[in-house]
């Protein structure tokens, strides 16, 4: 028997939009195909949290090898959103709570439907941030997938070690490793995560609100009207069985 052809695929612009990658080459535009049943397997066999990023890996056909590692979260799950878009279509049936009535349905939202927020063509890195009460300038990254996994690693090892919350210490370290700088001397994981130990509450919040002010990726927020009572609530979409396993009727 001769293979099947995959014929389904789609080429998306990233909202990152390329510019955080000179450095490890990834492009602004990405072609994705269809997932087969190959990657059906890798999702149910699987019990590791990157699933997603295996699967992604096996269907991205441009750029090949592409180092899904350095990229920023939001680009991951957009191009997850954009995965399950092409191989089996926007439709999407998940389980919402109205907020006024209380009443819980199945709704089917439109992943297609939702807005997407790009970085602009000038945007660099780092991105400089003057504190208010010390006066510091810090110097900032948007974290990659290598990050986040750093920072999930080690806050568990390092709460084991001295009995801490692990949450609490994921807290800190992830602040850390935005810090590439402090007035213009770079610093190493070690020395940023003691700064930010010593930092003060009102430097904190001007470096989490510099950081929030950079809108990048999709919006997972879905409207919908209660079946109930009528009334058109918000809710975040949920990853679900239906997400990669959709009921077909």
């Amino acid at each position: 028997m001769g293979k099947n052809k995959v014929n389904y695929e789609s080429t998306v612009i990233l909202p990152s939009k390329g510019v955080l990658y000179k450095e490890s080459g990834v492009p602004a535009e990405i072609s994705l195909r269809g997932m087969t049943t190959k990657e059906e397997k890798i999702l149910y066999a699987s019990q590791s949290g990157n699933v997603f990023h295996k699967v992604l890996k096996n269907c991205i056909t441009s750029p090949e090898n592409i180092d899904l590692n350095q990229l920023i979260a939001a680009d991951e799950i957009f191009l997850i959103i954009q995965l399950r878009m092409v191989t089996y279509g926007p439709e999407y049936k998940v389980s919402a709570t109205c907020p006024k009535c209380g009443r819980t349905e199945t709704y089917t939202i439109n992943l297609g439907d939702f807005d997407v927020d790009y970085l602009p063509d000038e945007f660099s890195e780092p991105i400089e941030v003057t504190l208010p009460r010390s006066g510091d300038k810090l110097s900032l990254k948007l974290l990659r997938n290598e990050d986040t996994e750093f920072v999930e690693k080690y806050a568990k090892k390092f709460a084991k070690q001295y009995n801490l919350p692990v949450r609490e210490v994921e807290y800190g370290c992830r602040m850390a490793r935005y810090i590439t700088a402090i007035n213009g001397e770079a610093v190493d994981f070690n020395d940023a995560r003691e700064y930010v130990d010593n930092m003060p509450s009102m430097d904190s919040m001007k470096m989490w609100s510099a950081l929030d002010k950079i809108l990048v990726g999709i919006d997972t927020t879905a409207t919908v009207s209660c079946a109930g009572c009528g009334e058109d609530f918000d809710f975040t979409m949920p990853i679900t069985s239906e997400f990669f396993r959709p009921t077909v009727e």
